[in-house]
């Protein structure tokens, strides 16, 4: 179970834009407080060939919307959840597995007066049923398949997306191939049936949506990988990864829908019910040494999209609602794309005994191009490099790290470039043993120097509303039951 409460929070000082044009002074988030409270419950029977278990899951979370000063999001969700395994069966099928979860999401948008302005509700289903094969030499695998319902409803003059029923029914296959010492193959599958109804204008008393609409696709991936382990020419500890895949993916309801203001994103967001898949290729490699408490991984990767869907700025005129407001119009749109990028990181303990002294570092970085347009995709984070080191004894650890982020200024021409920034963060933290449980008391400060940052990940339209989090001191305890 868990309690958490916070304010406004508090800032650097900084220009937020207001409406109408110009800015004022603020050294807090507008209306970025939070109430959230929530626990989870589960309990299993296990016998020699297998388990039988069950979870109840809550959360409520009240909390403010940056965009709109006066809109409060009360927001409730319940999951109940089902899972067994049954081991030994012999013969072809050497175990089965299942898994039954149903969710039930409410959240509503309390205005000002009080009043609920509209109400989004999405109760779902999924199972899954998956069965493990017998060895068939050194190849092992699952295949099995997955069904998932889902009813979505917007209730009230400012729904964005009409009503929905989804329904998806998936199989699939993983298999994995032992070779030579801790050398691997893996390749698996996976198609995938969905429908998506709208509900259009049905029942509105301000047509948006159109006619009712039903949308159906059916979607594939593959992929294959490897680890090789390359201590015979370079020692121990040193191996390859490497994975190679195709994958499509269905538009989402609001992807293909959408059509209205967005409040959280302050924009008009506008659906494309002729949507094709999302159609792309990936390969990745990846090039890791572990020895002890020392590691070194370097990494890249490159993604081609013939389909990318991403929520762009249409450049039309600002949509202006009943009461004057003007809001920036984007499109979900398939494009052209190509994402690459690459990680480094690596540590290292440099004082090894009742005293340890652990050296950290990482550096990555990710370009992403719109190759309809030859621009550079939006909301793509920037270089970034990150240096810590950590202290510890008897238990405590004492940890410290720099954080810096270069200027993201490779945007497209309707977007701003977001600056760079450095935070300096620490932490200290005590495992100790409660009631026989595994405990972790923790202190962190974070943005010691309160310093002022934006993430250049951000919607352009929220970005300048809300910075990062200034300086923040938070205290806890975690225990492992």
């Amino acid at each position: 179970m868990f309690a958490r409460k916070t304010d406004d929070l508090r800032v650097p000082d900084f220009d937020r834009p207001v409406d109408g044009g110009g800015t004022e002074r603020r050294d807090r988030i507008v209306n970025s407080a939070s109430d959230a409270k929530g626990g989870a419950l589960g309990a299993s029977m296990q016998w020699d060939h297998g388990y039988l278990g069950a979870s109840v899951d809550t959360y409520r979370n009240d909390y403010g919307i940056v965009a709109e000063d006066d809109v409060l999001i009360r927001m409730r969700r319940d999951k109940f959840a089902l899972a067994g395994e049954w081991r030994d069966l012999g013969g072809p099928i050497r175990s089965v597995r299942a898994r039954l979860q149903a969710t039930d999401y409410q959240h509503q948008e309390v205005e000002g007066t009080g009043e609920v302005g509209t109400t989004f509700k999405n109760k779902g289903s999924d199972g899954r049923l998956e069965f493990e094969h017998a060895p068939l030499g050194d190849l092992k695998g699952v295949f099995g398949l997955q069904a998932e319902h889902a009813r979505f409803e917007a209730l009230g003059e400012e729904a964005f997306v009409p009503s929905t029923t989804s329904d998806q029914l998936a199989l699939f296959a993983h298999e994995e191939l032992k070779l030579q010492g801790a050398s691997r193959l893996s390749f698996g599958a996976r198609v995938e049936r969905h429908r998506i109804e709208s509900e259009g204008d049905a029942g509105a008393a301000d047509p948006k949506f159109g006619d009712a609409l039903s949308r159906r696709y059916t979607a594939g991936s593959a992929a294959v990988g490897g680890v090789w382990d390359l201590a015979p020419a370079f020692g121990s500890g040193w191996q390859l990864n490497g994975n190679l895949t195709y994958t499509e993916r269905a538009p989402t309801n609001y992807e293909l829908f959408a059509n209205g203001v967005h409040i959280a994103t302050a924009a008009f967001e506008r659906g494309d019910a002729e949507l094709g898949k999302e159609k792309g290729s990936n390969l990745d490699l990846a090039l890791e040494w572990k020895s002890g408490h020392d590691r070194l991984r370097a990494g890249a990767f490159v993604s081609n999209f013939s389909n990318y869907i991403a929520l762009l700025r249409t450049g039309e005129p600002d949509f202006v609602n009943d009461e004057g407001e003007a809001f920036p119009v984007y499109a979900f749109q398939g494009v052209k794309a190509r994402l690459s990028g690459f990680e480094l990181e690596g540590a290292w303990r440099v004082l090894e005994g009742a005293r340890t002294v652990d050296l950290e570092a990482q550096l990555d970085a990710v370009r992403a191009t719109n190759r309809s347009t030859g621009e550079p995709l939006p909301r793509i984070a920037p270089l970034r490099v990150k240096i810590g080191a950590a202290y510890g004894l008897e238990g405590w650890t004492l940890r410290g790290e720099v954080v810096r982020a270069q200027k993201q200024d490779r945007v497209p021409d309707d977007d701003e470039p977001t600056a760079g920034y450095t935070l300096i963060n620490l932490a200290l933290s005590k495992r100790l043993a409660w009631d026989g449980n595994d405990a972790l008391f923790f202190v962190k400060l974070d943005n010691l120097t309160d310093r002022l940052a934006y993430n250049a990940g951000s919607v352009a339209t929220v970005r300048d509303l809300a910075p990062l989090p200034g300086r923040s001191l938070s205290a806890g305890l975690r225990v492992a039951f």
